[in-house]
Parts: C-alpha cells; structure tokens; sequence
C-alpha cells in the first residue's frame, strides 16, 4: 500500500501484497470505522447449470455390504510417502467414463480421510486445506476439497496407523465389475479408526454406476469404541464453492440418523457412527443421454447474439452453448438451466456477450444432464454487428428505459462505438430493477467508448436498493471496463445525490462489487452504505478473477462509506484478490477523498480517507 498526500484527505493506492490495516474508532453512540484489508484469496467462480440438486438422495437399512479386501486392487500409488493418516492416492483408472455433475471423468484419487475426488489436484492429503484432513474444506470457498465423494470425511487412519505400504495396500482397494454399459466401481475404506480411539472400527464403500450415473455409500461394520472426536461429514458436492453455498453446489447429509434429510447447509460435525449396513443412494434425476436441441436461431444481432434453440429431448437438466472464431477451438458460452425436462417444444435461449464486432461466428448448444454424455451438436453461424451505441439516455418512469437493467442489457447487446451516459430521471425509484445491478464486459469498450451513470441534473436523493435482500450485491462491476457511476446529478458539482445501498445482514452482502478484471471504472460522489457481517467482506468489495488481469486501475473517489440502516458493517472496504499469478492480483486501485463512518443517533465524525 502507498499513500500521497492529497487537499481533502489521503488518496490511497490499493494493490494485493499480504499486509493488512485496519482503523477504528468510537465513542458512546458514534461509531467510526474504516478497513481496507488486503489479503490474497482464491476467487470464487460464477455457477454453473449443472447441479448436485438434480440429485436426490435416499437411506435405506439392511443393505449388502459385500468386502473386496480379498479381491480387490491395491493403489497404485500415494502422494504422502507411505503415511497411513494423512495420504491421498495418485489419478487412478475409473474403468470406465463416470459422469458427474455433467463432466466425464476416467480418473479418481482417494484420501484417506474419507473421500474420493475428480479434481486434478496434486495435494498430498495432508493438512488443513483442499484435499487435507479438515473436513470443513468439503464446504469451504477457498482452497475447497470439490468435485468430491464424501462417505465419512473426518481425520481417519487405518487401524494403528503404522504407517506402512503394507497397511495402505490392505486397507484401501478398489475394484471395477460388470461389463459395458453396466460396469461398477467399487471403493472400499476396511477397519479405519480416528486418533485417540479404543476398539474403533469402521469400513465403509463407495460405490458408482456407469449406466445410471448413481452414487451408492454403504457402511459395513461401524463399531465406535471409545475415545477420539467424531466430527465428520457426508455428501457430495460440486464444481465450485461459494461462501455460503447453493443447493447447486452442496447436498450433505444434516442429521446422523436414518431420515433423508440432506440440504446445502455445511454440516462437518455429524458425531454419532452411521450404522451398519446402512446404505445411502445419490440417483440423478436423468440419466439417458438427451435428444440434440433443434432449430437454432440468432436474434438481436449486434455486439452481442442472441442464441435460440429448441428443446427436442425428455431426459436434459440444463443446457450448454459454446462459441468459436474458427469453428474447431470452441468454448463454452454459457449454461442455461432446463425448466422443462419432462417435455419438448419449448424453447430457450443466452444471450452471448463480448463478442468481437464485424466478426463471423460459429455456435454449437447440446442438451445435457448430470449422468449422461451430452447430446450431439445444433450447429450454426451467425456474424455479429458493429459497435452502435452512443448518446444519453434517460432511464426512469418516461425515460428511454425504465430501469438500469434494461439498460445496460441493451447497452451490452449493442456496444459502445461513443460515449453513452445514462441519466436517472427525478423520479427514478430502483423497485424495479432486477439485482444484483450487473455491468459486465460491454463490446468496444475505451478510454473513448465509455458508460456513465448519473443522476439528471435536478435530480435529487435518488437511491438505488435491493429491498429484498435476496441478491446479496447491489451493484456488481463483473468484468466492466471504463464505467463511471457518478452521484452528482448532470456530472458537476460536488453534492452526492445517489446512494448504492445493501441492506442484507449478510457475510456476502456487498453494496459494490469488483470482480472478475473488472478494470478502469470510477465510481464517485455517491453514498455507499451497507452491513456486510464478514471479517473478510465490506461494503465495497475488491474480490478475485477468474479471467487474467485481476481487477486494476479502479478509482473510488469522494465518496461516503457508510453503514446500512439494517446494521453496521465490520468493515466498509475489503480487498481480496486472486493469487494464481502476480498479474492476477488487483493493483493500482485508488480509495480517495472519502469519508468513512458508521452513523448513530448523532451525525457521525468525519473521517477521511
């Protein structure tokens, strides 16, 4: 962090480097906070259609649990030398292509804290991160242990815990069955205990369907003992994590007992043994590979395409759309969610962005689901259009739109080929507008070609809010370049006359966000309020990337931090970038001339920053 001096306060850089601070001050009834933490954290990714909720789970007792100790295979090898505690296995061969939640997959490790796992991670086993021995990563937004299998994830050992090859060979086996299309494998976990235990012994399997795509556990002798700590979690999960996880990501078992109640709520801490011959059963909700979509249309051609389809197939969950310059590299688009899965007719469609202007396009959408390989490619071309929209606009009750999200959707489909303002009418109100407020990469975007939003001159007070609280983030700057949210009304002046409010009691709540190489944007003279509950959350929050250049050369400036009026924030800035590389982290980011405090029933303090 460096700091110069400036006439109003202290014009802060901000880039990622591992150094915190943090200040705060208060008296009786005035609370003045203020907190830029820097800290470097891996970025949650954007869901996916694909979902452990199309899932269901069910428990049945009395089940079969059959040992492959004596017929089984040994792995081939472990990452952690030859610890009997802490170790996971090296890529072993399936036996056959295993779909899970709409990816294929011929490989899986095993730990042997109780899981299996389709990650391509190198992790050893050990430790408190992805992959080690804390089972609270099965839940985790960093470093999580994803795309996994968790029949009783906690700090097991095999029996002893000797730490020998020879105890790793006889208690971990695994063993394929049947023949195409109907094979099996079988995971087997025989005689683990935890640390601190006496006369522990429990063996359990995991068991995957190549036909049906189901995911059997079945627990063998589970006898407790005495002695040790029980903490442990079962279920499944995704392909990614968010901090407080979707019903897409998470399905984990809530309750030791017998009910099927399984939800997206973290539970590490189940305590009381599963009993024996007890079997859970994870059956996709499809499993027959779907019909290929038919009629593809292109709608709205601009800077962006609108990409239309209709659903030919009784067996899909969800859709994809890949997108390519050269018709043999494609990538993926986006994922749209099916809502019709039990018939055909209906039709769909995503609205590709970022694409470049004047340049042929070609497109494939396939219909998937979990458990199956996806159906064979609609395919098609389509060439988008220049870059065409410049002027000001007024958005409002009669203005030229009505809300900012049909706004900016309409921005974002056409591109900037000029400079477009967005003014906010007099009688703007946000009831309207679908949150969070979402400002992604508009085509064509410049130091020339930029947005401004701002209120119209005469306009006063307007405030925009997510009075439901639901989105969680207000207004959310994912991959926006060169975008100015300027509170004065008509750009001049220095009265701050638009207010961004999060009133969400919430550790992801946010009233601004950067995210995603979301790069030269100012947001100024506007009021900031929120009450995010996090310690590594705020008002305004600098988060992680998924694309390549982090989120740099952003300015907030002459601003007021503040507090919601649902609550008070633990901290009004937050800064958490993303490390896979130095250019990932955000840097270059300017906090300036702002004020920071947290009200009460007196005006607040001033305080500059």
């Amino acid at each position: 962090m460096k700091a110069s001096a400036s006439p109003t306060g202290i014009a802060v850089s901000v880039s990622d480097v591992p150094s915190a601070a943090q200040q705060r001050a208060g008296s009786q009834d005035i609370r003045t906070l203020f907190s830029i933490i820097l800290l470097l954290a891996i970025a949650g990714a954007s869901a996916l259609a694909q979902s452990v909720a199309n899932y269901a789970p069910s428990i049945s007792t009395g089940a079969t649990f059959t040992s492959i100790t004596g017929s089984g295979t040994s792995f081939p090898g472990w990452r952690n030398a030859t610890s009997t505690e802490d170790n996971r296995s090296l890529a072993t061969n399936i036996g056959f292509t295993f779909y899970f939640m709409g990816q294929a997959y011929t490989q899986f490790s095993v730990s042997t804290n109780g899981f299996l796992d389709f990650s391509t991670s190198t992790a050893i086993g050990s430790g408190t991160g992805a992959y080690g021995y804390a089972n609270t990563q099965f839940s985790a937004l960093s470093t999580p242990t994803i795309r996994a299998i968790a029949p009783l994830y906690d700090d097991l050992r095999t029996a002893g815990n000797p730490g020998t090859q020879a105890a790793l060979d006889a208690s971990m086996k695994y063993q394929m069955s049947g023949s195409a299309p109907n094979r099996v494998l079988t995971v087997e976990w025989n005689n683990f205990d935890i640390s601190g235990s006496t006369g522990m012994s429990i063996s359990f399997q995991v068991k995957l369907y190549e036909t049906s795509g189901a995911i059997e556990i079945i627990y063998g002798t589970m006898t407790r003992g005495t002695g040790g700590t029980l903490s442990y979690t079962v279920g499944i999960n995704g392909l990614t994590m968010s901090a407080t996880p979707t019903s897409a990501e998470l399905l984990t078992r809530q309750w030791a007992d017998n009910s099927s109640q399984f939800g997206n709520l973290p539970k590490n801490t189940l305590d009381t043994i599963p009993a024996t011959n007890d079997k859970i059963t994870f059956t996709p909700v499809q499993n027959v590979s779907p019909a290929s979509p038919t009629s593809l249309t292109f709608t709205n051609v601009g800077a962006s395409i609108q990409v239309g389809w209709t659903d030919n197939s009784t067996t899909e969950t969800y859709f994809t759309v890949f997108r390519s310059t050269d018709n043999v590299n494609f990538t993926q688009a986006g994922t749209v969610a099916s809502t019709t899965s039990a018939g055909t007719s209906s039709t769909y469609s995503l609205l590709v962005t970022g694409l470049s202007p004047s340049t042929p396009y070609y497109f494939r959408v396939t219909a998937n689901n979990e458990a199956s390989a996806p159906s064979s490619n609609l395919a098609g071309s389509n060439t988008s259009g220049a870059c065409a929209k410049t002027g000001t606009f007024t958005v409002g009750p009669s203005g030229t739109y009505s809300t900012l999200t049909a706004a900016i959707a309409d921005v974002t489909a056409s591109g900037l080929s000029g400079t477009v303002i967005l003014e906010l009418q007099a009688a703007y109100t946000s009831t309207g507008e679908t949150f969070p407020i979402t400002i992604g990469s508009i085509p064509c975007a410049s130091a020339t070609n930029t947005l401004t939003i701002r209120p119209e001159t005469g306009a006063t007070g307007l405030i925009i809010k997510d009075s439901s609280s639901l989105a969680q983030i207000t207004f959310d700057l994912n991959g926006a370049k060169y975008v100015t949210i300027d509170g004065r009304p008509g750009g001049s002046g220095t009265a701050k006359h638009l207010t961004i409010v999060q009133t969400a009691l919430s550790a992801t709540a946010n009233a601004l966000r950067f995210i995603n190489d979301a790069s030269y944007n100012t947001v100024q003279y506007c009021v900031l309020r929120g009450a995010n509950t996090s310690s590594t959350g705020g008002v305004v929050l600098f988060g992680g990337t998924t694309g390549t250049t982090g989120n740099d050369n952003n300015t907030i400036d002459n601003c007021d931090l503040r507090e919601s009026w649902t609550g008070f924030p633990l901290n009004l800035l937050y800064a958490s970038g993303t490390i896979t590389t130095l250019t990932h982290n955000n840097s270059n980011n300017t906090i300036s001339n702002n004020q920071a405090s947290t009200g009460s029933t007196r005006p607040p303090a001033p305080r500059a920053c």
